[in-house]
């Protein structure tokens, strides 16, 4: 089943790090997912995340200033409905690595 997610704007003060890490399950299938370096948001579309299984994406932000920062996506969306969003609470001391994971 092909999903489309379109992740939320990233908290105020959060944006894709130079230089560009990332990384993407296997049970993500094959996504587009393209993030630019300085964005405060990405985008994946297109995945295949089987019905139990978990789709992880790793990515590399930094912070313009130390604290905690709440992250969340738009829920999956696919032709079969719609499935759960993603969060993670991030505590910013410079580079943070966001990881989100979607079942």
């Amino acid at each position: 089943m092909r999903h489309k997610l379109s992740l939320s704007t990233f908290p105020a003060g959060l944006r894709v790090a130079d230089p560009l890490l990332y990384s993407v399950s296997p049970e993500c299938g094959s996504p587009t997912f393209s993030p630019a370096v300085g964005a405060g948001s990405m985008t994946f579309a297109d995945g295949t995340i089987l019905g139990g299984d978990e789709c992880t994406i790793n990515l590399q932000v930094t912070a313009d200033e130390i604290g905690v920062y709440v992250n969340s996506s738009e829920p999956v969306a696919s032709a079969a409905g719609v499935g759960n969003a993603a969060s993670a609470t991030l505590r910013a001391g410079g580079r943070i690595y966001l990881p989100l994971a979607w079942k």
